[in-house]
């Protein structure tokens, strides 16, 4: 009775240790110590649930090495486009600015546009508070006082910030039939 009695304990203790570092995983805890198991059902269990582990594990950290590469890539597309843009996040403040902005808006004069909020400094639709143009409202086009054009693009995002995109369209106008 001793041994069966025993026994039982070992199998509790096992199997209360199995369900705490179940608990743990499905809480995001994938560092947590799962016990050996035996060569019985509760040790297959216990094994089996350190497989589970590794494979999640494994399948997080490629999902975020994923994500980095994503995120990397978008940066680099960002900064190699011809085409001011600008993010910013719901509350308007400017989380994505890359280099065009400044070579589009020269008279912002280096001014940080990142950590800026919308309104100082552009419309909702993009159109600049403090640098002289002419805006088009119909064409969503910005001529500047230096002769530059731009046409406008701007949306909403899921996250309610807001993505602006200014093409610089110069050359299209003065190569076209008809210049405006």
């Amino acid at each position: 009775l001793d041994r069966s009695s025993a026994a039982s304990d070992v199998y509790k203790r096992q199997l209360k240790s199995a369900a705490m570092a179940a608990r743990k995983i499905s809480a995001g805890d994938l560092n947590t110590k799962i016990p050996p198991g035996g060569d019985d059902e509760t040790g297959a269990l216990l094994k089996t649930l350190s497989s589970m582990q590794d494979n999640i594990r494994g399948r997080m950290d490629r999902e975020q090495s994923a994500r980095t590469l994503a995120q990397t890539r978008l940066a680099e597309s960002l900064e190699n486009s011809k085409d001011a843009i600008i993010l910013t996040d719901a509350s308007g403040q400017i989380i994505v600015a890359n280099n065009q902005v400044q070579t589009m808006f020269p008279d912002l004069d280096g001014r940080k546009v990142i950590n800026s909020t919308l309104e100082e400094i552009f419309s909702r639709r993009g159109v600049p508070k403090t640098i002289p143009h002419i805006y088009d409202e119909l064409q969503h086009e910005i001529r500047f006082d230096d002769g530059r054009w731009a046409r406008i693009n701007a949306s909403d995002t899921e996250e309610g910030g807001r993505l602006i995109i200014w093409t610089d369209i110069t050359c299209l106008l003065y190569t076209s039939p008809s210049p405006r």
